[in-house]
């Protein structure tokens, strides 16, 4: 009997398939992501549509009736069918995409990613805007799980436990300070870094500032002069005194190219840094935003 797809509601053919190829109405609906009674409910929809039970209950799990073994590879068929339409209408093209991309990164987003990231858009995708932020750990935490934000660049470990998250790559430590600079052509001990005078960014909660988090507290003897609201402001101090600073090698190498600045490895052995790149799991299912995040990923 040839089936007519119009009496049928296609939303209940997902779990007929699924039955047919789990043989179990619980397996089905794990696999499917529904409750076990909605679960039944769409079969019993369908088996009253069909006018068929279409399966048995044995010892070896719900066995197909007759009638189920002649409509699964019709239904199966038009499953796969619709599954690669929806795919095609997934898929867009970045020439024409005018979304706003919010990224939770700070000075180091803007200063590692941005550029590199806004040439590569420049041709593929020129009417995408990037939006860097700057909000503390648990601000992007709660921000990307209400769909305020759409990724968040940290080295948190914590919000890579509770997110969707990739690691880009590890980052280590570097002092930085004029060309000029007494100890610029000097090799730099951990005591001698104590000593110098140093310039620093504003301190977290807890009364402590970046580096302390990384680097675990060891460096609260530093000899703690300036205390500046930004990195550009920081560069801007040590080119004009001889205060250093300490900021992550990738930035550093960066600001030596532009400015007359030297930077020197960290005096300290400490674990590399993981960089991360972290977003609310319903946005696996936006194509848009996958594109995108390859795209960042794809930087490094």
């Amino acid at each position: 009997m040839k089936l007519n797809l119009r009496s049928v509601d296609l939303n209940l053919f997902p779990v007929f398939e699924a039955i047919m190829e789990q043989g179990s109405l619980n397996m089905a609906a794990c696999h499917l992501g529904m409750s076990q009674p909605a679960a039944s409910a769409a079969l019993k929809r369908l088996r009253l549509t069909i006018k068929d039970e279409l399966f048995v209950r044995t010892r070896r799990g719900l066995e197909p009736t007759a009638r189920a073994l002649e409509l699964y590879p019709v239904v199966h068929h038009l499953l796969e069918s619709l599954r690669g339409e929806m795919e095609r209408a997934n898929q867009f093209d970045p020439l024409f995409c005018e979304r706003i991309f919010k990224v939770a990164g700070g000075d180091y987003f803007d200063m590692v990613f941005m550029g590199r990231l806004m040439n590569m858009l420049r041709e593929s995708a020129p009417k995408v805007q990037v939006e860097s932020v700057i909000h503390g750990f648990q601000e992007s935490l709660n921000l990307i799980q209400r769909g305020k934000l759409d990724l968040c660049l940290h080295y948190d470990k914590e919000i890579a436990h509770e997110l969707p998250t990739l690691k880009l790559f590890e980052e280590s430590m570097s002092v930085l300070m004029a060309a000029d600079h007494p100890y610029a052509d000097k090799q730099l001990s951990l005591s001698d870094y104590i000593a110098l005078e140093h310039v620093v960014l504003p301190k977290l909660s807890g009364n402590a500032n970046q580096l302390d988090v990384i680097l675990g507290g060891f460096n609260e003897n530093r000899c703690v002069r300036a205390r500046v609201s930004s990195v550009s402001s920081m560069v801007m101090a040590i080119k004009q005194s001889y205060l250093i600073g300490t900021i992550p090698t990738r930035m550093a190498s960066i600001l030596c190219e532009g400015y007359d600045l030297v930077f020197k490895p960290f005096p300290k052995e400490v674990p590399p840094i993981p960089i991360y790149l972290s977003w609310a799991s319903f946005s696996d299912n936006d194509s848009v935003h996958r594109w995108f995040r390859n795209m960042i990923a794809g930087l490094e």
